[in-house]
């Protein structure tokens, strides 16, 4: 009987904890699955859906957009972007590796 119960208590601890574990690091992946970068508004290219931001060291990254890319302080969502040039804008974005994706962008109050 106890071997039973021993048995019971490891075949529980091994079912369960790698289960936790792996939802843990789902969600910690979540978390720095979204980055960010603040800086000037160089660029918008509404062809190939890009925008191009210069921080203040002058590192530019190039970002693209989507229809689900939401645009805060600008009229008129991504297109009101291109009157917005020179302007101050946080993006916040996801990297895949080969191109980052901007998923909210934020044209800050001067």
């Amino acid at each position: 009987m106890k071997r039973m119960a021993l048995i019971s208590t490891f075949f529980l601890i091994f079912a369960f904890v790698p289960a936790l574990l792996a939802q843990e690091a789902g969600a910690q992946q979540q978390e720095e699955a979204t980055q960010s970068f603040q800086g000037e508004l160089v660029s918008v290219d509404s062809l190939s859906q890009k925008l191009t931001v210069r921080d203040a060291e002058g590192t530019e990254m190039e970002f693209s957009y989507t229809d689900e890319t939401e645009v805060i302080g600008a009229e008129e969502g991504v297109a009101g972007l291109a009157t917005k040039s020179g302007s101050q804008v946080s993006v916040s974005y996801t990297d895949d590796g080969q191109s980052k994706t901007a998923t909210q962008i934020q044209v800050m109050q001067q």
